[in-house]
């Protein structure tokens, strides 16, 4: 469950066999929506299907019932999956103070959009590709529970390269952790090496301007599969 409100909830369905959706939610289900970030393998993961659905609340508990009865299974804590598949949230990597096409947002603000605060600055990186910041994925076995924000340093010269503002353990492998978070433009660099409180971390440094075109909408055709719905059924 994503988020509740007074009349509506959100769901996020997310897993590796596509085939396992019933005909029998829909009719509990307002919109289904593409999410896909978690179907972009990482460390070396990825799910098969990674989508969002709306409902009304009153129909909540008939739809988790529904979706248990086919295999699915609620989750508690889906943070760690968030951190794991580089996801942003609010309060963590976005902030008021972060520039948006940093974290991933260039989506969120049209080009025809009009005159805005700070529309200079989004235009000249959109045009030549250069932000302050990049973000980045770490892959720590790091075994301390210090919470975040903290220092991102190089592991050669420990100066401080950025800020991890996200960390859980690895849901997919208990040795280890991950974390999400900035790294300053000077440092972004493909033979970088860092590290996190003097020990070395593995490191995924994301451009989403230069990814941006990668993303697809598997979740759309999953559920136009799945469901048996025509592939411009609006979903």
């Amino acid at each position: 469950i994503t988020d509740t409100f007074e009349t509506h909830a959100l769901l996020r369905l997310f897993g590796d066999d596509n085939k396992n959706l019933s005909k029998e939610i829909t009719q509990y289900v307002i919109k289904f929506y593409a999410e896909d970030k978690w179907t972009q393998a990482t460390w070396s993961r990825a799910f098969a299907f990674d989508a969002g659905l709306v409902c009304k609340t009153e129909n909540l508990n008939s739809l988790l019932a529904e979706l248990q009865s086919t295999s699915f299974e609620e989750i508690d804590n889906p943070e760690p999956y968030r951190i794991h598949f580089g996801e942003p949230k609010a309060g963590s990597e976005i902030l008021a103070t972060v520039n948006p096409l940093e974290v991933g947002l260039d989506h969120a603000i049209p080009e025809s959009k009009g005159c805005y605060p700070g529309q200079e600055v989004i235009e000249k990186i959109r045009v030549y590709g250069q932000s302050p910041n990049r973000l980045i994925l770490i892959q720590a076995e790091h075994s301390k529970n210090e919470l975040p924000p903290f220092p991102l340093q190089s592991a050669l010269d420990g100066v401080e390269c950025g800020t991890i503002t996200s960390f859980a353990p690895d849901p997919f492998d208990s040795t280890k952790n991950v974390g999400l978070g900035t790294v300053k433009k000077i440092f972004a660099q493909k033979q970088m090496k860092f590290s996190i409180f003097g020990s070395p971390v593995k490191s995924i440094i994301r451009n989403y301007l230069l990814i941006a075109l990668l993303f697809s909408v598997q979740s759309n055709a999953f559920f136009a599969d799945a469901l048996g719905l025509p592939p411009d059924a609006g979903y």
